[in-house]
């Protein structure tokens, strides 16, 4: 047991500092001399190593209104680039969860204050503890259980649901009966050791780390500069991680994760001189760092009494069927897709994989010669019930279609299926039609996610107004008053088409990658947990999108399809399924979707 101190930062705005007793801290490394550094790279990037990004896609804690919650994306981002470091970039792509943190913390014996700001370490400590689950589990709503009584600040308090839930039409939720949580063997603090410590723990994976974020900083840093601050700032008030290190033209610096959207700086990264004489020069980053040792095996958690999933006239797959024929139904997909604009299937770009005489017999675009260009899983029914199966299974194919087009490069992005819903671009959380969501895409073009957090509801007007493109919010004295941001990525759709036909879709997934499809979910479906899925229906009416990334044959020679769902990792096989191919398989060949993104320049 050893005494130190623990920084609460406001992410940013005033510190303040607290003496915390008796805490535990995992035995540290020895302080390594900067001539130790010779032992190591002169460079060092996570986002490509020798080619290969092994970094998670960005974040942003200031939306859907402002958070000082930089002390636990600090750590959450460490943990889950780790993660994807001792996992080999293997599907599933993890995106660890920051809501169960700032709900589920015990503020009251840390004095940890929620969105009001905190310490990385005590993230890792949480995690070590009580594990974490993944955004698809518990999506971050930017609100904590600590209520500092802030106009317009969301709270958000602990309980089951806040770490692992699934909504229904009506508006219960419940607690999945399975579900998986990530944990850490230990963390280590190597706060005061320096450069050389920092670099030496960089070798194994990003670190967490304070800065003291001016408001020079905040305002004037862009591109990829090095940044060499002047403010003379004394005092830690943002935690950020650390993802790499170089030197360019005899300035050494630091390559940095902050979690403020891929808007800021270059895709939410930044530099910042390193080894410096003055540490205010680089905003005292060398002062206090931490660093966790991951599990990269899941723990699987099973709730002991598991609440039945409510019986309800509306089910989850997005529409409802009353008792009486004779009322309508509404569905979350519609029947069959409309092009209001023609289909622009002329022209395409070159195809990643030319077609050889014979398809290979397996597919799977989440191992690609052990590479995994898949996205990471949604769930659509999370914070609240939606119905916008026909807004992800369209841009989770173009975001995984993205992936392959930069084949893998850094940095990895998912669009945003938000700004498809506040711009009604095929519909909203009552249903729609996936070919809006092309359309939308030649015509405006799709930001990232970190422009639009995922709120599973409908704008009180879907106008398409800038700030329900982007935005962010930045003021902590009145959280919900937020800016149009304009300079963010805008990722546009230069050709889309229906597919339909088990040859020809093979054709369109392998030359292109995922495509949308439509199918009809039954209550037999909504309980798949695993395997080849088959029913039989003596007619079908599709009602749900997913998406199809691969194809594969089982042992005993019965071929099949790998879909993605949208329901969340806790449902079927990591949120993804299998099911028959040739029929019997709720008419998945019948009406497909595809869309050719266009990288920004």
């Amino acid at each position: 047991m050893k005494s130190y101190l623990i920084l609460l930062v406001l992410c940013f705005g005033i510190v303040q500092v607290y003496s915390y007793g008796q805490v535990y801290i995992p035995e540290v490394a020895e302080v390594l001399t900067r001539a130790e550094l010779d032992n190591y790279p002169a460079n060092l990037f996570w986002g490509n190593i020798s080619g290969v990004d092994y970094l998670t896609a960005p974040r942003n804690q200031h939306m859907p209104v402002w958070c000082g919650a930089c002390w636990v994306f600090s750590a959450i981002s460490a943990v889950s680039d780790r993660l994807n470091i001792a996992r080999n970039r293997r599907w599933p792509n993890i995106i660890l969860a920051p809501q169960p943190v700032l709900s589920c913390y015990n503020y009251d014996i840390e004095n940890i204050h929620g969105c009001r700001g905190g310490d990385h370490t005590n993230t890792y400590m949480y995690i070590q503890e009580y594990g974490l689950t993944d955004e698809s589990c518990s999506p971050y709503q930017a609100g904590s259980f600590y209520n500092s009584s802030t106009p317009g600040e969301i709270i958000i308090p602990c309980s089951d649901q806040i770490v692992c839930k699934n909504c229904a039409p009506n508006g219960d939720c419940w607690v999945p009966a399975t579900y998986e949580k990530w944990t850490l063997y230990n963390w280590t603090n190597i706060t005061g050791m320096g450069e050389a410590s920092m670099i030496a723990a960089l070798q194994t994976g990003p670190i967490s780390c304070s800065i003291c974020a001016t408001e020079s900083f905040e305002r004037n840093y862009k591109g990829f500069e090095i940044w060499n601050d002047t403010s003379n700032c004394n005092h830690t008030n943002h935690d950020i991680s650390v993802v790499g290190y170089g030197t360019e033209n005899g300035t050494d610096y630091w390559i940095v994760r902050n979690s403020w959207g891929t808007y800021f700086g270059k895709n939410g990264y930044f530099r910042v001189v390193r080894g410096v004489q003055n540490a205010t020069w680089n905003m005292l980053i060398e002062e206090f760092c931490a660093y966790a040792t991951v599990n990269p095996h899941p723990i699987i958690v099973r709730n002991s009494a598991p609440v039945e999933e409510p019986k309800q006239v509306e089910d989850l797959r997005g529409y409802f069927e009353e008792k009486k024929p004779s009322l309508k139904r509404h569905y979350g997909r519609i029947p069959k897709i409309l092009w209001e604009m023609k289909p622009r299937t002329e022209h395409r770009r070159t195809p990643i994989n030319q077609l050889g005489a014979v398809l290979p017999a397996v597919w799977d675009w989440r191992n690609v010669s052990g590479e995994n260009f898949v996205s990471w899983t949604r769930n659509q029914h999370d914070p609240v019930y939606c119905g916008s199966c026909w807004a992800h299974g369209s841009t989770s194919s173009l975001s995984d279609r993205i992936n392959i087009l930069k084949n893998n490069s850094w940095p990895r992005i998912t669009l945003s299926p938000q700004v498809i819903i506040n711009c009604h671009a095929g519909g909203s959380c009552n249903g729609g039609n996936p070919a809006g969501v092309y359309q939308f895409g030649f015509k405006h073009g799709i930001p990232d996610d970190t422009c639009q957090q995922y709120v599973a509801k409908n704008p009180s007007v879907a106008n398409c107004s800038p700030i329900q493109k982007c935005m962010s919010c930045v003021n902590y004295t009145n959280v919900d008053n937020c800016d149009v941001v304009t300079n963010y990525s805008n990722y546009k759709v230069s050709h889309w088409g229906p597919v339909s036909g088990v040859e020809n879709i093979k054709k369109e997934i392998y030359q292109f990658g995922p495509v949308g499809c439509g199918i009809e979910v039954t209550p037999r479906f909504e309980n798949y947990t695993n395997g080849v899925y088959e029913e039989w229906l003596p007619f079908y009416s599709i009602n749900h999108e997913i998406a199809v990334v691969g194809w594969g044959v089982t042992t005993d020679g019965v071929e099949y399809w790998v879909g993605r769902n949208s329901w969340g990792s806790f449902w079927g096989e990591g949120g993804f399924f299998k099911i028959k191919m040739h029929g019997n398989n709720l008419g998945i060949e019948t009406d497909c979707d595809w869309g050719d993104p266009v990288l920004p320049k």
